[in-house]
């Protein structure tokens, strides 16, 4: 098993109006960079920057832990066949509700290209 590197750069809206927005490099299954947000139709956005992380790990999976004391926030990513799945859990206080994250949903990637699916 190869740890991941990827670089991705994309934002995309679906028909509802559910939007996202990332852009993310992984090297060797160090983040470098994530700045991600999420914009969630009637009800706010969620936005998630690599300085309010930790990196706890890098494989299996790469494991990013909110910085804030207490918070159960965490940002899991791996690769799936040609699909890198971007997964906050628990991040509430990472959106401007916290009745917003409850309709985030992760962020799929294309591991050859680094475009949003």
């Amino acid at each position: 098993m190869r740890a991941l590197s990827l670089r991705a750069q994309c934002s995309g809206r679906d028909p509802g109006g559910y939007g996202e927005q990332i852009a993310l490099t992984v090297s060797d299954g160090w983040v470098g960079q994530l700045e991600a947000s999420i914009d969630v139709p009637k009800r706010g956005s969620c936005s998630f920057q690599l300085a309010h992380f930790r990196q706890t790990k890098r494989m299996p999976f790469v494991e990013l832990l909110a910085r804030r004391e207490g918070s159960r926030c965490a940002v899991r990513i791996w690769t799936q066949g040609d699909r890198v799945t971007v997964a906050p859990t628990d991040c509430q206080e990472m959106c401007v509700s916290p009745r917003v994250f409850e309709s985030v949903w992760p962020i799929a990637l294309s591991a050859r290209t680094g475009s949003c699916l």
